[in-house]
């Protein structure tokens, strides 16, 4: 368990805290192990969940079931995905063709997409969701990138050079997401772990690239879309990781 300050205000176990709360939440409670102490992972909460906030979390999940409703009539596909805590995200665009129809904008509908996917955390948690939506043939799909982000992929060549960090060895039926810069991909291999990180390096045919994201000059190919080595790194200490953190990476 990890070392945190003492948690005076907490639930006995998860049983105690489902009794807390309302119907609807119950089956979103669960331990966090590496805290040790009870968690809700809702569709409008992901946090720590304490017997002094359990009424103003039910409050605000009836809030926000009403305030979703307001935000399909409205036809906010933006406010209605970004209502929902950020793992619920993904589930929400993938409900949104459904709850809005025809109404719904195709190129709105991409940029909502990109914003998600570069404001998610773990995406290997909802890999198989992600892949079904960057699948999709929705037409519009150039609108993932910004103008800018456009013109540098089509500068790219035939053949892109790609590389990806891991914790472990590499496994090519997890790989969406990659990065044009080598030096990134190390950083995100060394912050998974300094001491078993892993490096995968390949190429991409452009025509497999899903989308280039000039945040972290990241490349979005569909798993299997990359041939790629991977090799382990060389273990190093915290202060030579954050030394390197301290570095500028993308170039």
């Amino acid at each position: 368990m990890n070392d945190i300050p003492d948690q005076p205000d907490r639930f006995e176990n998860v049983a105690a805290a489902k009794r807390a709360l309302i119907p609807a939440l119950r089956k979103f409670v669960g331990l966090n192990k590496g805290l040790g102490l009870v968690w809700l992972n809702a569709p409008y909460h992901n946090g720590l969940l304490t017997p002094s906030n359990a009424d103003a979390t039910c409050k605000w999940h009836v809030e926000c079931e009403q305030r979703a409703k307001e935000l399909v009539a409205a036809n906010d596909l933006r406010g209605y995905v970004f209502l929902h805590a950020r793992p619920f995200r993904v589930d929400a665009l993938w409900q949104a063709p459904r709850l809005l129809g025809s109404r719904l904008d195709n190129a709105s509908y991409w940029a909502v997409v990109r914003e998600a996917w570069i404001d998610q955390r773990y995406p290997s948690q909802d890999l198989n969701l992600w892949i079904a939506l960057f699948r999709d043939s929705r037409p519009g799909k150039e609108h993932l990138m910004t103008l800018k982000e456009r013109k540098r992929f089509a500068k790219l060549p035939e053949s892109v050079p790609v590389y990806r960090g891991t914790s472990g060895p590499f496994r090519s039926s997890e790989a969406l997401s990659w990065t044009l810069c080598e030096d990134m991909a190390k950083w995100f291999a060394y912050r998974a772990s300094p001491s078993d990180a892993w490096l995968a390096r390949g190429t991409v045919h452009k025509q497999l690239v899903v989308a280039y994201f000039e945040q972290e000059a990241e490349i979005v190919v569909l798993p299997g879309g990359v041939e790629a080595t991977a090799s382990k790194l060389p273990a190093i200490s915290n202060d030579e990781f954050f030394a390197m953190s301290n570095k500028p990476r993308v170039r």
